[in-house]
Parts: structure tokens; sequence; C-alpha cells
């Protein structure tokens, strides 16, 4: 028998333990974290768009990556303190999710893109005026409706629903109705949980108590009582790599 079958016949394949897996999420995503800052300054160094459909297309790309790299640090980072913090990484990779999906969205219509990019200059050009109590005074009362409209917390921007940039990411990728549903679904339910624990809504009840019927038999989750590492530290990775496979363009 030759070295060849010898060794064949006594391989014995090596399975990477929880840790490891965990461990080499956590290298990945940090490589992925390099890789947006590289793709960030690249567009940074390019020179402007021709027309402000480029410009705006342009711009929500590199704005957005660049969220995408500063939250996605927060999440490695608990995730490297190995202290089960899946709830805040939790609510971290919600915003990680809405990027990426309005990132996506853009992609397919460059028209709101632009849209939104002026009217978010327009936004930012009026709040960025400093308004003190002299300015205030003198101000009619029609003006000042339109001035604490502006620095509203909602601010007086327009833009669509999330379920509605959801639906046509979903349209676009080809999805059969029946897909969609699902996962309008399984997204709704992934971003109404986080967005609940954000705001403190009844929906932080899902994750922060071990609920049992009835109610009363509640039993408070110090730890999160839902959300695994792993699957957390997971999806986080997942949302990185999507964040860069998508190209921005008027081509798409």
């Amino acid at each position: 028998m030759g070295c060849a079958s010898l060794a064949k016949e006594n391989w014995v394949p090596r399975l990477m333990t929880d840790e490891q897996r965990y461990t080499n999420l956590i290298s990945l995503g940090r490589r992925v974290r390099d890789r947006i800052l590289a793709i960030v300054e690249e567009i940074d160094s390019q020179p402007d768009g021709e027309n402000d459909r480029e410009r705006a297309l342009v711009t929500w790309r590199v704005v957005l990556l660049l969220l995408t790299r500063d939250i996605s640090d927060s999440v490695l980072t608990l995730a490297e303190t190995r202290t089960r913090q899946t709830r805040a990484m939790t609510i971290l990779n919600r915003s990680l999710f809405e990027y990426v999906i309005r990132l996506e969205f853009y992609a397919y219509d460059s028209v709101q893109a632009e849209q939104h990019w002026r009217n978010a200059e327009v936004w930012l050009r009026d709040i960025a005026t400093v308004i003190d109590a002299k300015d205030l005074a003198n101000m009619s009362k029609a003006e000042i409706k339109a001035y604490n409209r502006m620095i509203s917390i909602e601010g007086d921007f327009d833009y669509p629903r999330f379920r509605y940039m959801l639906r046509m990411v979903f349209k676009h990728r080809g999805l059969a109705p029946r897909e969609r549903k699902r996962g309008l679904r399984w997204a709704a339910k992934y971003y109404a949980i986080c967005s609940a624990l954000v705001h403190g809504g009844q929906g932080a009840f899902y994750d922060a108590l071990e609920l049992q019927l009835p109610p009363a038999k509640a039993k408070l989750a110090l730890r999160s009582a839902r959300f695994s590492e792993f699957t957390t530290l997971g999806e986080t990775v997942h949302f990185m790599i999507q964040s860069i496979t998508r190209k921005v363009s008027i081509e798409d």
C-alpha cells in the first residue's frame, strides 16, 4: 500500500469547535471592516460624479458603508468580551440590517436615492444654522412652527417606509410572491423585536423575560433569553459582507 493510500485511509477530518468557529467569525468580521474602510477611502478619493443622480448614489454608499463600519466595530468588540452581551449586539444589528437594505434599495431605485439626497441637503443646511434666543424672538409663529418641525425627533425628512424598501428589494431579487411574504414576516419580526429593545417598548418583554403562561410566572432574563452569541455574531458578519457585495450604481 502506497503512502498516499495509507494517508487517505488514516485521515480523519478535524472538526472545528464552537469556540474556533466563533473566533473565526470575529476574525472574518475584522477583515471585512478593513475592506469596508478601503472602499470608503477609494470612493472618497474619486472626483465627484458627473450628475446629481450619480453624486447621490455615491453619497449614500459612502455614508452607509461608513456607518456599517462604525457600528460593526461595536458588535465585534462586544463579541470578543465573551460576556454574552447578545441583547446589545442584537440592538446594533438592527442598524446594520437597515443599512444593507437601504443600500440595496437605492441600487434599484436611483430616482428615490437622488430625491432623498436632495431632501437631506436642504434639511442639513437648515439645521446647521445656529438659532439663538434672539433669533427665535424675531421669528413669526409660522417660522417657529416650521423650525420646531425641522428639529423634531423624526426630522423633516421624506423617505419610504422600511417595509416598502424590503418589498422592492425582495422583488428585485426575483423572489416569488410567497417567498416575499415569508421574507417580510421574518424581517418584520426581527425588525420589530429589535425596535422594541431600542425604544424600550412592550416587545422588549420577548427577550427580557422568559415568558410563561400565565404572565405572573414570567422570569427575568438577566442575559438574552432568545438570541445566541454565535447566531447574532453570524448575522453581524453577514450584514457586513452584504454591504460590500451590492454595487450602488445607475447601471444597476
